[in-house]
């Protein structure tokens, strides 16, 4: 990733996060929960990825972004601890929903991790909207 684009993308992945957002809400409405709950698991995992652009950081798996982001981010108190939890919770429920046989996503669950989802996003882009100095 170039320096001269990290803002751009910053804003290309909060975008896809809030694509996400909107999917999850779709499905939720339409008793899919469990795509819903892999929906709200990818726009935390985009937002992360805004977060980390801005660092010009780009991990090749899952894992190596978010343990990189809980490191930097959470741990260091530049985001709340309680987004820790969102993130593991919707990255269980994605796991869950996608591989786990004889396993569906409850109706709450999926309005939580939605809902969750929705904090996370608007934490996270009010971050990149202050490290950008400009509106997203």
């Amino acid at each position: 990733m170039q320096n001269n684009h990290m803002h751009e993308y910053a804003r290309q992945r909060l975008e896809k996060a809030a694509d996400d957002l909107d999917t999850a809400e779709i499905c939720y409405k339409a008793g899919k929960y469990d795509a819903a709950a892999n929906r709200a698991y990818y726009a935390a995992y985009h937002a992360i990825r805004a977060v980390l652009a801005l660092d010009n950081i780009e991990r090749r798996k899952h894992s190596g972004n978010i343990s990189y982001f809980r490191e930097h981010y959470i741990a260091t108190n530049v985001f709340d601890r309680k987004y820790s939890e969102t993130i593991k919770k919707a990255e269980i429920l994605r796991n869950d929903a996608d591989y786990k046989d004889m396993h569906t996503t409850s109706a709450d669950e999926a309005e939580d991790i939605i809902e969750k989802a929705n904090g996370f996003y608007s934490a996270v882009r009010a971050y990149v909207k202050g490290r950008i100095g400009c509106d997203i």
